[in-house]
């Protein structure tokens, strides 16, 4: 009767043993498989903030080089529109002087015999300066 009984201690712990060892492997395979959809749920929540901090960043890169670009541009404006008025004011006075050489240029003439001939000499003389003048304002502003 003792080996008996030793028999059947022996099964009831093989039984316990093999009870404990499936009840372990199966908490084993729920923990992990619980880790493995935490780990998910953590990549895709850092994915999504990932993404979200590079589409803010270049959102900001954009707001930047807007206003860069606008800026550079307005300097750029300013810059054309001074060297304009300067190249302006130069021509207009050198037409003035050239103007003013002319009228002197024809009043010291002594090939002119009347007042007459001298006026018809400097309305010529202004009619043709007009129209180069014109000309010249023309190409530069063009």
């Amino acid at each position: 009767k003792g080996g008996n009984n030793c028999l059947e201690m022996k099964k009831e712990t093989e039984s316990k043993v093999q009870l404990l060892t499936s009840d372990h492997k199966s908490k084993v395979k729920e923990i992990v498989a619980q880790h493995t959809k935490e780990w998910s749920e953590m990549i895709n929540t850092h994915s999504a903030e990932e993404q979200g901090m590079r589409d803010l960043h270049l959102s900001q890169q954009c707001e930047l080089l807007k206003k860069l670009l606008i800026n550079v541009h307005e300097q750029q404006t300013q810059q054309l529109k001074l060297s304009q008025d300067r190249e302006s004011k130069e021509m207009r006075a050198n037409q003035a002087k050239i103007s003013m050489e002319n009228s002197k240029a024809i009043s010291q003439d002594k090939s002119i015999k009347n007042k007459a001939e001298r006026e018809r000499r400097v309305r010529e003389l202004n009619s043709s300066n007009t129209k180069k003048f014109l000309e010249e304002r023309k190409r530069v502003s063009s």
